[in-house]
């Protein structure tokens, strides 16, 4: 396998808006979403490693969000200074189980900073970062700043990277979203 950015697994959300369980252990179709989104990227990637505070039983590197800033943004943070050797690294939410099986190398032609794209919305927790851009952004803000990732791709003069299926970026944020992303895998199979 060719050399590719380390990519980084968002599970340090507090997934309010899915109950009490913690969303990277629900499981969908008998596997927990954190195992999905493993799976999809081992074959796309030399590195993974897993933004939160735990590993959920996986033998990965677990990133653990800065204090300095809040949200997604310490995330960001956390990873970019992490990471100092390196020029950029890949972002990909534990809830978005169907990414697409070209998404590494499709994000890393683009060149960071890149946000994937589809014709419905865009998706900033899923794109390529450049760490010294980020170090640069973080060092301006003041600390306890919570800008959404939208934001920070903003002004990082992010570009777009199109996918023509909005399907493989699906979204799961609640049970009702964790039942079409059943009923998508019956469908498929």
């Amino acid at each position: 396998m060719p050399q590719f950015p380390p990519v980084i697994i968002l599970a340090g959300g507090k997934s309010e808006r899915f109950g009490v369980q913690d969303k990277a252990t629900a499981k969908l179709n008998g596997l927990a979403l954190i195992n999905h989104m493993i799976s999809r990227l081992k074959l796309q990637t030399n590195t993974i490693c897993i933004s939160g505070s735990k590993a959920y039983g996986a033998n990965l590197t677990v990133i653990p969000d800065t204090q300095a800033f809040n949200g997604p943004a310490a995330a960001l943070h956390a990873i970019a200074e992490h990471f100092q050797d390196i020029q950029y690294f890949i972002t990909v939410p534990v809830d978005a189980p169907f990414i697409p099986n070209d998404l590494v190398p499709t994000l890393q032609a683009h060149g960071p900073t890149t946000i994937a794209k589809t014709q419905e919305d865009i998706h900033p927790t899923v794109g390529i970062w450049s760490t010294d851009t980020l170090r640069q952004y973080f060092s301006s803000l003041d600390t306890g700043a919570n800008p959404s990732l939208r934001k920070i791709a903003e002004v990082c003069n992010c570009t777009y990277a199109d996918f023509p299926n909005a399907g493989q970026f699906l979204n799961i944020n609640s049970k009702a979203d964790l039942k079409l992303a059943e009923s998508y895998l019956s469908k498929s199979q």
